[in-house]
């Protein structure tokens, strides 16, 4: 009824594990179907009111920083992280894609392997690989992908263009 709850985990002796957080959960993903899937071989644990990642076996891949852990809809490998009103990305092994300097954070196509839209504060959109690298500066009013490999369709005051990944 308040939208709380509490969780615990246990193991195959149907002991009680990872013990030292207030919360532990799974994170549940859901795909253009609807359908519902789990993030596989991590887990978001809170503590005090912050968030990070650990491993079924209790390591910590993120640390317990962070405002908010979801993940991005329909992508596997792709969780955003949320940190005094600004986003980044991390991937399922607690890597940061894109660091906590964004005012969101979109799939560029239907696969993290294909990239991300990033928008500043000032609403200027750029484009980061899924190995960090940043492909477009933000500087556009909308960028979208066009299947031609490396190029994208950009919206700059006003005029569309098509860029290639070197702007």
């Amino acid at each position: 009824q308040t939208g709380t709850y509490k969780t615990k985990v246990i193991n195959s002796k149907n002991e009680e594990v990872f013990t030292e957080y207030d919360q532990v959960e799974a994170i549940d993903n859901i795909d253009k179907n609807n359908n519902v899937w789990y993030e596989k071989n991590i887990l978001k644990v809170s503590k005090n009111g912050k968030y990070g990642l650990i491993d079924f076996n209790g390591k910590e891949l993120l640390p317990i920083e962070y405002d908010e852990i979801t993940t991005l809809d329909g992508m596997e490998n792709s969780l955003i992280i949320k940190k005094d009103g600004k986003v980044g990305l991390v991937n399922d092994n607690g890597s940061i894609l894109i660091d906590v300097n964004y005012k969101d954070i979109k799939a560029l196509g239907e696969t993290y392997k294909e990239g991300y839209i990033t928008i500043d504060e000032s609403e200027k959109y750029g484009v980061v690989s899924a190995t960090k690298r940043q492909i477009l500066e933000n500087k556009y009013d909308e960028i979208t992908q066009v299947y031609l490999k490396d190029y994208y369709l950009v919206k700059e005051n006003g005029k569309k263009e098509l860029v290639d990944s070197d702007g």
